[in-house]
């Protein structure tokens, strides 16, 4: 009996600890939800989840270190159990590097590498849901208290206890929900994420249309802050000085080009970050860039900026061949790919795949693996700040393909 008690108040403590954990540092649950589901959801989203299991958890401790939990709670403490043990057994058999760590030690030790740590909850969740079970079989064979029963002979009787779960019931229960949950939750994932990329390639569409319409208007060229052949000249944005590469500047800061006329809302949509939030502001900090700098997600190719002969393998690295290049000079519209989405794939840090989404000359867009478009591509390392990644730097320019 006062084992059963150590315990049950062991299983109570450790959920408390954790909810009270989470509720400090959410941000390690949070990254792991949404790695878990491919970035399907926003950080909120990701931090209202982590609210609601943070209640889960205090509800489920606070209801064992009351004492005398019934069968019924138990098994809820072990459903949780296995939901958590899923997800760290997805992280601790994912072999991706670029996994999130779980934070399972907390505060006591911190293991850097996500599926070391992972591994750490796995152990920890393997002993409690022992635990959990042992509890819920030691629950079932208690004795049943004597209660009279008037409607025979009044007099006292042995009335057999009406059992819980037993152990094989527990374990195959255990064993259809997390059968049940590996099969969701991948298919959840899978769909989230193919309705977040049919937006993004509507997104890429959507801006490779301004661009082309500002071609239309503006002698076909692209548009750029650069100067021409004059790559030590700062771009100007409101008045301030951008100190940055030839390259960077002409593709990421397009949509600041007045002649564009975007109104807010649009502009918010070519960022990478909303402005007036605290993450743009410690951005343009961290840069030392102005207030009320837009850097699009949708970098324009470095190739739109230089003659396709400065593209070519020991081609000249004249800085007059910088210029701003003609839409209607791609060889191949179907082919070269004019935008990508930094937001999303190869271009971001994290992101479980290597794909590159991307808009195109003829205003399609399409995802593309990275080692496709690196190889027929074959991307460049020019001087003046181009990007050595496919699309970016194409060898030929805009003469090349990328696909």
């Amino acid at each position: 009996m006062r084992l059963r008690i150590v315990l049950t108040w062991v299983l109570g403590l450790v959920f408390v600890a954790a909810a009270i954990g989470k509720s400090i540092s959410p941000t390690d649950l949070a990254l792991v939800l949404r790695w878990f589901v491919n970035d399907a959801i926003s950080v909120n989203q990701a931090r209202g989840i982590v609210g609601v299991v943070v209640a889960i958890e205090m509800l489920i401790g606070l209801r064992l270190l009351m004492g005398a939990p019934s069968n019924k709670a138990l098994a809820v403490t072990a459903a949780a159990l296995c939901v958590f043990t899923l997800v760290l057994l997805r992280l601790a058999l994912s072999g991706d590097p670029n996994a999130p760590s779980c934070g399972c030690l907390g505060v006591i030790a911190r293991v850097r590498h996500a599926q070391s740590d992972a591994a750490v909850g796995l152990a920890r969740n393997f002993a409690l849901l022992f635990i959990a079970a042992w509890l819920i079989v030691q629950g079932r064979s208690r004795p049943a208290a004597p209660v009279s029963d008037g409607a025979t002979d009044g007099g006292p009787r042995q009335e057999r206890a009406k059992h819980g779960f037993t152990l094989i019931e527990l374990l195959v229960s255990i064993a259809v929900i997390a059968t049940l949950i590996g099969i969701v939750l991948p298919s959840f994932a899978s769909t989230a994420r193919q309705s977040r990329e049919t937006v993004v390639l509507a997104d890429e569409r959507e801006a490779m249309s301004t661009i082309t319409q500002y071609a239309d208007s503006n002698h076909e060229l692209f548009p750029s802050l650069t100067h021409d052949g004059r790559p030590d000249i700062l771009a100007t944005v409101g008045g301030v000085e951008i100190d940055r590469s030839y390259f960077a500047t002409a593709s990421y800061f397009w949509p600041n080009n007045p002649a564009l006329g975007f109104d807010p809302g649009f502009l918010d949509h070519l960022s990478m970050m909303p402005r007036g939030t605290e993450e743009y502001a410690e951005f343009l900090r961290v840069n030392n860039l102005p207030d009320g700098v837009i850097i699009s997600r949708y970098p324009i190719t470095n190739t739109a900026f230089a003659e396709p002969r400065f593209w070519r393998p020991g081609g000249p690295a004249d800085k007059f061949l910088l210029r701003s290049m003609k839409l209607s000079g791609v060889t191949f519209p179907s082919s070269k790919g004019i935008l990508v989405d930094i937001s999303i794939g190869a271009f971001k840090t994290g992101y479980p795949t290597e794909d590159i989404f991307a808009a195109f000359a003829d205003g399609s867009a399409s995802k593309l693996r990275y080692e496709s478009v690196y190889e027929i591509g074959r991307p460049l390392d020019r001087p003046y700040g181009s990007t050595p990644v496919g699309i970016m730097s194409t060898t030929d320019g805009i003469e090349g393909r990328d696909r």
